[in-house]
């Protein structure tokens, strides 16, 4: 090779950028060669689903049938006939809206990946050819000191073009993307699986770094519209429901859902967690409450859903700490610094939001995630109740609403009691019944919610059943041990605030029930 030859790779060195491996990575993403071929097998799926949300799984069907999917036939396998829109809009509006919406994100796809490799095949690799030529000849007319600083000058007009190129393939791409997501949310409010069938095109891990880092800058604005949360976390509310198909038992993750999932949550630092959860509704319509919870559900699901991935998954991401802040507070900023600082507070401000993300949580945790979030609400609770016992009595007289009153372990203990059976293993240990009954909590709906669950009706199982019979004897025994700290006695009811109201009533009904079983 002459030494006047450039490659892409010195290229992209030199420019700083990488608009070649940046297309080859774009291209196989959209994969536009099998497009065709999808696109023939969602018109197949559309005409025999019922609902939008049966095609992805038809068309996953369809596509694992035995040979090809034949599409000689049609000149443009995109459009669909007159009789197949008749018979969707006789299907409801939703069909016709899925159908139209997945046809024109294949085609954007298709186009975008186009426009993106003709910047390359007409532009860049022509212009690799050309410039290399006229470096080459010039060299060859120059004096031999002279040599390498033409072949820089002639480097360096490739790198300016390279950078241009760059710019307008990321443009391009982002363009693609943000019409992609906008098409992904109507998609998902239409009733269709974004996480199903074997269009990937929105669970891609660049897509996935595109709608986490979405996802964080709309927490930059301070108070985000909803619509536009639920747009980037849509993919991952669609996740959740696959992975609990009929809401039942938990399924453990394909390789590419894992990837999605974990390369979406290892964009999220716990900032932005204890921000999702901190965003609160009181300033929202009711309708708007519902679409934030909505899109906090699709985080906090994701989080749990991690519990699901197998060890190779998880392998694949050692360094994404999911959340370790919180899970392991005795590691963390809330046990480093004593209760009543400003430093305590801050981490509490923060916890306080991942409790109220995990509130949000649909989906039940795997046994031993169910038991660190459990532990974790308990550990907290017991730590931040230090704020009301300080040395001097006389600063909550001086400065009595200063304290940070801790809610994040009730969210924590709401996410916990989804597993049943491992709130009833746990509260059959008089250890953790009597931890959570000889606290002051500022909001006791969760350890009331943990307390249902874990001593609820398991007859169906005779295992269980046991079980949530000692959890309930070891629960009520703990109740009459610390009859005055479930009355909201001492500091943190005197200088801060308690309420044990749905602590009590759970309480009060399981006595009921405990007595009518004798």
């Amino acid at each position: 090779m002459s030494a006047a030859v450039f490659t892409e790779t010195e290229v992209e060195a030199a420019a700083g950028v990488t608009p070649w491996k940046t297309q080859r990575k774009f291209s196989g993403e959209i994969d536009p060669d099998h497009m065709a071929e999808k696109a023939v097998v969602y018109r197949r799926a559309f005409e025999e689903a019922r609902v939008a949300g049966d095609v992805a799984e038809l068309a996953s069907r369809i596509s694992g049938e035995s040979g090809q999917v034949d599409d000689s036939a049609m000149a443009d396998p995109f459009e669909r006939t007159a009789g197949t829109d008749r018979d969707l809009a006789d299907r409801g509006e939703g069909m016709e809206a899925a159908a139209d919406l997945l046809s024109r994100s294949m085609r954007v796809a298709v186009q975008h990946e186009r426009q993106v490799r003709s910047i390359v095949e007409e532009r860049l690799d022509p212009g690799l050819a050309e410039v290399s030529a006229a470096a080459e000849r010039a060299m060859a007319d120059a004096p031999a000191p002279m040599r390498l600083a033409v072949r820089t000058a002639h480097l360096m007009e490739l790198v300016a073009r390279a950078q241009r190129a760059d710019t307008e393939i990321d443009d391009e791409i982002a363009a693609y993307r943000s019409t992609l997501t906008r098409y992904g949310q109507e998609l998902y409010e239409n009733g269709y699986d974004l996480a199903g069938g074997p269009l990937g095109l929105w669970r891609s891990p660049d897509m996935a770094e595109y709608l986490a880092a979405g996802l964080k800058d709309l927490l930059k604005d301070g108070k985000p519209d909803p619509d536009d949360l639920l747009r980037y976390t849509s993919v991952l509310n669609a996740l959740s429901r696959d992975v609990r198909a009929g809401g039942g038992e938990p399924r453990d993750l394909e390789r590419e859902e894992a990837v999605f999932l974990m390369t979406f949550l290892g964009e999220l630092d716990s900032d932005t967690l204890a921000a999702l959860g901190n965003l609160g509704t009181d300033h929202l319509e009711p309708a708007q409450a519902d679409t934030q919870r909505e899109a906090l559900q699709g985080v906090a699901d994701g989080l749990i859903m991690v519990g699901y991935l197998n060890d190779d998954s998880l392998d694949l991401f050692p360094e994404v700490p999911l959340g370790d802040e919180f899970l392991s507070p005795r590691e963390g900023p809330l046990f480093d610094h004593e209760p009543g600082t400003d430093e305590f507070k801050a981490a509490l401000e923060k916890w306080n939001g991942f409790g109220a993300l995990m509130k949000e949580a649909g989906m039940p945790p795997e046994p031993a995630h169910a038991i660190q979030l459990a532990h974790a609400a308990v550990d907290v609770q017991e730590r931040s109740s230090g704020q009301y016992a300080p040395r001097d009595y006389f600063l909550f007289e001086l400065s009595p609403d200063t304290w940070v009153e801790n809610t994040g372990g009730s969210g924590l203990l709401h996410a916990a009691a989804l597993n049943e059976d491992a709130a009833a293993d746990q509260l059959r240990g008089t250890d953790i019944a009597e931890r959570l009954l000889r606290q002051q909590w500022e909001d006791s709906s969760g350890v009331a919610a943990y307390i249902s669950q874990g001593t609820g009706d398991f007859s169906a199982s005779p295992e269980s059943e046991a079980a949530a019979r000692q959890a309930r004897t070891n629960v009520l025994d703990a109740a009459d041990t610390y009859k005055d700290e479930l009355a909201g006695k001492g500091d943190q009811d005197k200088y801060g605030h308690t309420d044990h109201a749905q602590l009590q009533e759970t309480l009060d009904m399981l006595r009921e029930d405990h007595a009518t079983a004798r």
